[in-house]
Protein backbone atom coordinates (compact mmCIF):
# COMPACT_ATOMS: atom_id res chain seq x y z
CA UNK A 1 0.00 0.00 0.00
CA UNK A 2 2.70 2.24 0.74
CA UNK A 3 4.14 1.75 -3.16
CA UNK A 4 0.41 3.00 -4.06
CA UNK A 5 0.60 6.02 -2.34
CA UNK A 6 3.75 7.19 -3.74
CA UNK A 7 2.58 6.18 -7.14
CA UNK A 8 -0.71 8.03 -6.62
CA UNK A 9 1.17 11.14 -5.56
CA UNK A 10 3.71 10.57 -7.96
CA UNK A 11 0.15 11.16 -11.13
CA UNK A 12 -0.77 13.75 -9.16
CA UNK A 13 3.02 15.95 -9.61
CA UNK A 14 3.62 14.58 -12.80
CA UNK A 15 0.50 13.68 -15.45
CA UNK A 16 1.17 12.15 -18.74
CA UNK A 17 -2.41 12.60 -20.80
CA UNK A 18 -2.87 16.48 -19.46
CA UNK A 19 -1.47 19.20 -17.02
CA UNK A 20 -3.98 20.68 -14.58
CA UNK A 21 -3.62 23.95 -13.13
CA UNK A 22 -2.84 22.16 -9.73
CA UNK A 23 0.56 20.51 -11.63
CA UNK A 24 1.49 23.88 -12.43
CA UNK A 25 1.42 24.99 -9.05
CA UNK A 26 3.03 22.23 -7.66
CA UNK A 27 5.50 22.87 -10.13
CA UNK A 28 5.70 26.11 -9.28
CA UNK A 29 6.54 24.89 -5.52
CA UNK A 30 8.74 22.88 -6.45
CA UNK A 31 10.70 25.06 -8.88
CA UNK A 32 10.72 27.69 -5.98
CA UNK A 33 12.12 25.52 -3.16
CA UNK A 34 14.89 24.28 -6.17
CA UNK A 35 15.88 28.18 -7.03
CA UNK A 36 15.97 28.99 -2.70
CA UNK A 37 17.99 26.01 -2.45
CA UNK A 38 20.85 26.65 -5.16
CA UNK A 39 20.87 30.08 -3.89
CA UNK A 40 21.43 29.09 -0.28
CA UNK A 41 24.38 26.42 -1.66
CA UNK A 42 25.79 29.56 -3.82
CA UNK A 43 25.95 31.92 -0.52
CA UNK A 44 26.79 29.47 1.89
CA UNK A 45 30.06 28.36 -0.99
CA UNK A 46 30.77 31.83 -1.01
CA UNK A 47 31.13 32.57 2.65
CA UNK A 48 33.64 29.45 2.91
CA UNK A 49 35.30 30.67 -0.23
CA UNK A 50 35.68 33.95 1.72
CA UNK A 51 36.68 32.32 4.95
CA UNK A 52 39.41 30.54 3.23
CA UNK A 53 40.72 33.23 1.19
CA UNK A 54 41.23 35.25 4.71
CA UNK A 55 42.76 31.91 6.61
CA UNK A 56 45.08 31.82 3.67
CA UNK A 57 45.63 35.42 3.76
CA UNK A 58 45.55 35.96 7.83
CA UNK A 59 47.09 32.23 8.63
CA UNK A 60 49.61 32.11 6.48
CA UNK A 61 52.73 33.85 8.28
CA UNK A 62 51.20 31.66 11.05
CA UNK A 63 52.51 28.53 12.40
CA UNK A 64 50.87 25.43 13.29
CA UNK A 65 51.93 25.52 16.65
CA UNK A 66 53.56 28.74 18.50
CA UNK A 67 55.29 28.22 21.91
CA UNK A 68 56.05 31.37 23.99
CA UNK A 69 57.01 32.12 27.81
CA UNK A 70 54.46 32.79 29.93
CA UNK A 71 56.66 35.39 32.05
CA UNK A 72 58.89 37.42 29.97
CA UNK A 73 59.59 38.16 26.83
CA UNK A 74 62.79 35.66 26.42
CA UNK A 75 63.93 31.97 27.45
CA UNK A 76 66.18 29.74 26.86
CA UNK A 77 65.06 25.77 26.20
CA UNK A 78 66.34 23.15 28.11
CA UNK A 79 67.27 19.52 26.23
CA UNK A 80 64.53 17.98 27.54
CA UNK A 81 61.75 20.69 25.79
CA UNK A 82 64.16 20.39 22.60
CA UNK A 83 63.79 16.17 23.16
CA UNK A 84 60.44 16.40 23.52
CA UNK A 85 59.49 17.92 20.32
CA UNK A 86 61.95 16.84 18.16
CA UNK A 87 60.57 13.19 18.79
CA UNK A 88 57.08 13.71 19.12
CA UNK A 89 55.15 12.13 16.62
CA UNK A 90 53.83 13.74 12.97
CA UNK A 91 56.25 16.91 13.79
CA UNK A 92 57.68 17.69 10.71
CA UNK A 93 59.30 20.83 11.74
CA UNK A 94 60.63 23.02 14.65
CA UNK A 95 62.36 26.28 14.22
CA UNK A 96 63.58 29.06 16.82
CA UNK A 97 62.35 32.58 16.73
CA UNK A 98 63.55 36.07 17.68
CA UNK A 99 61.63 38.92 17.12
CA UNK A 100 62.07 42.17 18.62
CA UNK A 101 61.25 45.69 17.39
CA UNK A 102 63.80 47.80 15.45
CA UNK A 103 64.02 50.99 13.43
CA UNK A 104 64.69 50.65 9.57
CA UNK A 105 66.31 52.98 7.46
CA UNK A 106 66.73 54.27 3.82
CA UNK A 107 68.03 57.64 3.16
CA UNK A 108 66.01 60.09 5.19
CA UNK A 109 62.54 57.87 5.12
CA UNK A 110 62.49 55.53 8.28
CA UNK A 111 60.25 52.68 9.86
CA UNK A 112 59.36 51.43 13.22
CA UNK A 113 59.09 47.02 12.32
CA UNK A 114 58.98 44.03 14.12
CA UNK A 115 62.14 42.19 13.08
CA UNK A 116 61.59 38.46 13.02
CA UNK A 117 64.58 36.05 13.23
CA UNK A 118 64.57 32.37 12.16
CA UNK A 119 66.49 29.61 11.71
CA UNK A 120 67.32 27.10 8.52
CA UNK A 121 63.56 25.86 8.74
CA UNK A 122 61.44 29.43 7.96
CA UNK A 123 60.04 27.91 4.56
CA UNK A 124 58.96 24.34 6.96
CA UNK A 125 57.15 26.24 9.28
CA UNK A 126 55.68 29.34 7.72
CA UNK A 127 53.55 29.58 4.82
CA UNK A 128 55.19 32.91 3.42
CA UNK A 129 56.98 32.06 -0.26
CA UNK A 130 54.02 31.61 -1.90
CA UNK A 131 53.07 35.32 -0.71
CA UNK A 132 56.85 36.35 -2.29
CA UNK A 133 55.50 39.15 -5.32
CA UNK A 134 59.16 40.15 -6.01
CA UNK A 135 62.98 38.37 -5.80
CA UNK A 136 63.56 35.21 -4.82
CA UNK A 137 61.96 33.01 -2.11
CA UNK A 138 65.12 30.64 -1.14
CA UNK A 139 66.10 30.86 2.34
CA UNK A 140 69.26 31.33 4.00
CA UNK A 141 71.71 32.62 6.16
CA UNK A 142 71.99 35.85 4.20
CA UNK A 143 68.12 35.98 2.80
CA UNK A 144 65.63 39.09 4.04
CA UNK A 145 61.80 38.84 3.47
CA UNK A 146 60.29 42.57 3.28
CA UNK A 147 56.84 43.16 3.82
CA UNK A 148 55.35 45.18 0.47
CA UNK A 149 54.18 48.17 2.75
CA UNK A 150 57.50 48.68 4.08
CA UNK A 151 58.91 48.33 0.99
CA UNK A 152 56.91 50.74 -0.59
CA UNK A 153 56.95 53.30 2.33
CA UNK A 154 61.09 52.96 1.47
CA UNK A 155 60.50 53.50 -1.62
CA UNK A 156 62.90 50.14 -2.29
CA UNK A 157 64.11 49.03 -5.35
CA UNK A 158 65.20 45.08 -5.04
CA UNK A 159 67.13 45.92 -8.70
CA UNK A 160 69.30 48.57 -7.21
CA UNK A 161 72.37 46.25 -6.26
CA UNK A 162 73.39 49.64 -4.25
CA UNK A 163 70.31 50.08 -2.00
CA UNK A 164 70.50 48.53 1.01
CA UNK A 165 68.94 49.24 4.83
CA UNK A 166 69.78 49.65 7.81
CA UNK A 167 68.50 48.03 11.09
CA UNK A 168 68.63 50.04 14.67
CA UNK A 169 67.89 48.48 17.74
CA UNK A 170 69.38 49.58 21.58
CA UNK A 171 71.93 48.10 23.20
CA UNK A 172 70.94 46.55 26.19
CA UNK A 173 73.67 47.76 28.48
CA UNK A 174 73.20 51.32 26.73
CA UNK A 175 72.96 54.28 29.22
CA UNK A 176 71.56 56.91 27.01
CA UNK A 177 69.36 56.10 23.57
CA UNK A 178 71.98 57.78 21.82
CA UNK A 179 73.46 56.55 18.33
CA UNK A 180 76.80 54.95 20.19
CA UNK A 181 73.70 53.17 22.39
CA UNK A 182 72.03 51.30 19.24
CA UNK A 183 73.11 48.19 17.47
CA UNK A 184 73.15 48.27 13.98
CA UNK A 185 72.79 45.97 11.10
CA UNK A 186 72.43 46.55 7.06
CA UNK A 187 70.52 44.40 5.00
CA UNK A 188 69.79 43.93 1.23
CA UNK A 189 66.39 42.46 1.16
CA UNK A 190 66.14 39.59 -1.20
CA UNK A 191 62.31 39.28 -1.64
CA UNK A 192 59.11 41.36 -1.02
CA UNK A 193 55.99 39.60 0.08
CA UNK A 194 52.50 40.45 0.51
CA UNK A 195 49.75 39.42 2.84
CA UNK A 196 47.95 42.26 4.12
CA UNK A 197 48.28 45.53 5.00
CA UNK A 198 48.66 45.37 8.97
CA UNK A 199 51.50 41.91 8.18
CA UNK A 200 53.20 43.90 5.17
CA UNK A 201 53.70 46.86 7.07
CA UNK A 202 54.99 45.59 10.34
CA UNK A 203 57.55 42.75 9.81
CA UNK A 204 61.00 42.09 8.07
CA UNK A 205 62.04 38.19 8.29
CA UNK A 206 66.10 38.03 8.45
CA UNK A 207 67.97 35.11 9.82
CA UNK A 208 68.43 33.81 13.62
CA UNK A 209 71.82 34.90 13.19
CA UNK A 210 71.38 38.26 12.31
CA UNK A 211 68.88 38.78 14.37
CA UNK A 212 70.52 38.07 17.49
CA UNK A 213 73.66 40.54 15.98
CA UNK A 214 70.75 42.92 16.05
CA UNK A 215 69.18 42.62 19.53
CA UNK A 216 72.76 41.59 20.81
CA UNK A 217 71.25 38.27 22.35
CA UNK A 218 73.51 35.36 22.18
CA UNK A 219 71.43 32.07 23.16
CA UNK A 220 67.46 33.27 24.04
CA UNK A 221 64.64 33.02 21.74
CA UNK A 222 60.95 34.71 22.06
CA UNK A 223 59.25 31.92 20.62
CA UNK A 224 59.39 28.34 19.50
CA UNK A 225 57.71 27.65 15.86
CA UNK A 226 56.42 24.16 15.18
CA UNK A 227 54.97 22.37 12.09
CA UNK A 228 52.52 19.52 12.93
CA UNK A 229 50.19 17.22 10.93
CA UNK A 230 46.43 18.83 11.50
CA UNK A 231 45.03 15.82 12.80
CA UNK A 232 47.48 15.84 15.81
CA UNK A 233 47.78 19.64 16.14
CA UNK A 234 44.95 19.53 19.33
CA UNK A 235 46.37 16.07 20.79
CA UNK A 236 49.98 17.87 20.57
CA UNK A 237 48.77 21.21 22.47
CA UNK A 238 46.82 18.98 25.24
CA UNK A 239 50.04 16.61 25.93
CA UNK A 240 52.44 19.86 25.72
CA UNK A 241 49.97 22.07 28.23
CA UNK A 242 49.55 19.26 30.52
CA UNK A 243 53.63 18.68 31.12
CA UNK A 244 54.69 22.73 30.02
CA UNK A 245 51.78 24.57 30.56
CA UNK A 246 53.26 25.95 33.45
CA UNK A 247 56.06 27.57 31.63
CA UNK A 248 54.97 28.43 28.25
CA UNK A 249 51.81 28.94 26.53
CA UNK A 250 50.60 27.51 23.02
CA UNK A 251 48.61 27.92 20.44
CA UNK A 252 47.76 27.41 16.90
CA UNK A 253 47.28 29.33 14.17
CA UNK A 254 43.57 29.76 14.53
CA UNK A 255 44.23 31.15 18.14
CA UNK A 256 45.89 34.10 16.65
CA UNK A 257 42.91 35.36 14.34
CA UNK A 258 40.02 34.15 16.74
CA UNK A 259 38.23 37.57 16.84
CA UNK A 260 38.20 37.61 13.21
CA UNK A 261 37.58 33.66 12.22
CA UNK A 262 34.54 33.96 14.80
CA UNK A 263 33.29 37.37 12.94
CA UNK A 264 33.18 35.07 10.06
CA UNK A 265 31.36 32.21 11.46
CA UNK A 266 28.74 34.49 12.95
CA UNK A 267 27.96 36.21 9.68
CA UNK A 268 27.49 32.98 8.08
CA UNK A 269 24.86 32.13 11.08
CA UNK A 270 23.10 34.68 10.92
CA UNK A 271 22.99 34.53 6.73
CA UNK A 272 21.39 30.44 7.45
CA UNK A 273 19.16 31.84 9.65
CA UNK A 274 17.55 34.70 7.54
CA UNK A 275 17.80 32.66 3.75
CA UNK A 276 15.96 29.96 6.22
CA UNK A 277 13.34 32.37 7.13
CA UNK A 278 12.93 33.07 3.23
CA UNK A 279 13.09 28.95 2.61
CA UNK A 280 9.98 28.84 5.21
CA UNK A 281 8.38 31.05 3.44
CA UNK A 282 8.96 29.20 0.13
CA UNK A 283 8.14 26.04 1.65
CA UNK A 284 4.05 27.39 2.47
CA UNK A 285 3.66 27.12 -1.07
CA UNK A 286 3.67 23.93 -0.69
CA UNK A 287 1.12 23.66 1.94
CA UNK A 288 -1.24 25.75 -0.34
CA UNK A 289 -0.45 23.45 -3.30
CA UNK A 290 -1.03 20.14 -1.40
CA UNK A 291 -4.28 21.84 0.08
CA UNK A 292 -5.26 23.21 -2.93
CA UNK A 293 -4.74 19.32 -4.05
CA UNK A 294 -6.79 17.98 -1.93
CA UNK A 295 -9.92 20.35 -3.03
CA UNK A 296 -9.21 19.72 -6.25
CA UNK A 297 -9.63 15.57 -5.56
CA UNK A 298 -12.24 15.13 -3.49
CA UNK A 299 -14.12 12.78 -6.22
CA UNK A 300 -10.84 10.37 -6.34
CA UNK A 301 -11.09 10.32 -2.40
CA UNK A 302 -14.20 9.56 -2.18
CA UNK A 303 -14.02 6.61 -5.17
CA UNK A 304 -10.50 5.92 -2.81
CA UNK A 305 -12.67 5.23 -0.09
CA UNK A 306 -15.71 3.43 -1.93
CA UNK A 307 -13.07 0.81 -2.62
CA UNK A 308 -12.07 0.40 0.69
CA UNK A 309 -8.64 2.37 1.86
CA UNK A 310 -9.23 4.08 4.72
CA UNK A 311 -7.91 7.63 5.81
CA UNK A 312 -4.71 7.09 6.85
CA UNK A 313 -3.61 5.25 3.75
CA UNK A 314 -5.25 8.59 2.03
CA UNK A 315 -3.36 10.92 4.02
CA UNK A 316 -0.26 9.15 3.18
CA UNK A 317 -0.88 10.06 -0.87
CA UNK A 318 -1.03 14.03 0.49
CA UNK A 319 2.26 13.47 2.85
CA UNK A 320 3.99 12.26 -0.19
CA UNK A 321 3.30 14.21 -2.41
CA UNK A 322 4.60 16.94 -0.26
CA UNK A 323 7.80 14.91 0.29
CA UNK A 324 8.04 14.75 -3.44
CA UNK A 325 7.49 18.72 -4.52
CA UNK A 326 10.35 19.76 -1.60
CA UNK A 327 12.54 16.21 -2.07
CA UNK A 328 12.94 17.03 -5.26
CA UNK A 329 12.85 20.75 -5.37
CA UNK A 330 15.89 20.59 -2.88
CA UNK A 331 18.06 17.56 -4.96
CA UNK A 332 17.57 20.23 -8.25
CA UNK A 333 18.33 23.11 -6.25
CA UNK A 334 21.68 21.26 -4.64
CA UNK A 335 22.38 19.85 -8.12
CA UNK A 336 21.75 23.46 -9.70
CA UNK A 337 24.12 25.03 -7.00
CA UNK A 338 26.80 22.46 -6.59
CA UNK A 339 26.87 22.77 -11.04
CA UNK A 340 26.99 26.79 -10.11
CA UNK A 341 30.04 26.98 -8.07
CA UNK A 342 31.73 24.57 -10.10
CA UNK A 343 32.08 25.96 -12.55
CA UNK A 344 32.69 29.50 -11.07
CA UNK A 345 35.55 27.47 -9.92
CA UNK A 346 36.94 26.45 -12.98
CA UNK A 347 36.14 29.39 -15.11
CA UNK A 348 35.44 32.17 -13.16
CA UNK A 349 32.69 33.82 -14.12
CA UNK A 350 32.34 36.73 -11.96
CA UNK A 351 35.64 38.45 -11.90
CA UNK A 352 37.76 41.37 -10.07
CA UNK A 353 40.09 42.12 -13.07
CA UNK A 354 43.68 41.17 -13.69
CA UNK A 355 44.47 43.58 -11.56
CA UNK A 356 42.57 42.90 -8.35
CA UNK A 357 44.09 41.84 -5.44
CA UNK A 358 41.63 38.93 -5.72
CA UNK A 359 41.31 38.29 -9.76
CA UNK A 360 38.00 35.93 -8.98
CA UNK A 361 35.13 35.78 -6.17
CA UNK A 362 36.02 32.20 -4.60
CA UNK A 363 33.89 29.62 -3.20
CA UNK A 364 33.84 26.11 -1.80
CA UNK A 365 31.20 23.69 -1.47
CA UNK A 366 31.64 21.44 1.50
CA UNK A 367 29.00 18.52 2.21
CA UNK A 368 28.48 19.17 5.57
CA UNK A 369 26.28 22.75 4.30
CA UNK A 370 24.31 20.23 1.62
CA UNK A 371 23.31 18.04 4.33
CA UNK A 372 22.52 20.72 6.52
CA UNK A 373 20.25 22.02 3.54
CA UNK A 374 18.78 19.24 2.87
CA UNK A 375 18.01 18.24 6.86
CA UNK A 376 16.84 21.87 7.09
CA UNK A 377 14.20 21.54 3.49
CA UNK A 378 13.07 18.34 4.78
CA UNK A 379 12.09 19.13 7.92
CA UNK A 380 10.46 22.50 7.01
CA UNK A 381 8.78 20.17 4.72
CA UNK A 382 7.67 17.60 7.56
CA UNK A 383 6.29 20.60 9.25
CA UNK A 384 4.43 22.18 6.89
CA UNK A 385 2.27 19.17 6.03
CA UNK A 386 0.59 18.80 9.06
CA UNK A 387 -1.53 21.72 7.92
CA UNK A 388 -2.98 20.01 4.76
CA UNK A 389 -3.39 16.93 6.89
CA UNK A 390 -5.33 18.21 9.25
CA UNK A 391 -7.60 20.26 6.60
CA UNK A 392 -8.04 16.61 5.04
CA UNK A 393 -8.82 14.89 8.42
CA UNK A 394 -11.63 17.92 9.16
CA UNK A 395 -12.94 17.86 5.74
CA UNK A 396 -13.23 14.05 5.18
CA UNK A 397 -14.49 13.25 8.98
CA UNK A 398 -17.22 15.51 9.08
CA UNK A 399 -19.02 13.51 5.62
CA UNK A 400 -18.09 10.22 7.36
Amino acid sequence: MKQLSVFIARRYLISKKKTHAINIISWLALGSIAVITAALVIILSALNGLTGLVSNIYNAPEPDIRISPKTGKYFIPDAAFWNYLNTYPRVRAVSKVLEDKALIQKDSRQLLVNVKGVDQHLTKVVNITHHIIEGYSNWDSNAVFIGNGIANALQLDLKNDFSSLRLLSPKLQAALPSEQGLNELYIKPKAIFSLNDDFDYTYVFVSLNKARELFDITSSITAVYVAIDAEQSKRFQTEFKAQWGTYFNVTDRNSANETLFKTLESEKLMTVIILGFIMAISVFNTIGAITMLIMEKKKDILTYLAMGMDLSRIRKIFMWEGILITGTGSIIGLTLGIVFCALQQHFHWISFGNDAVIPYYPVEVKWQDLVMLFVLIMGLSAISGLYPIRFFTKQFNSKK
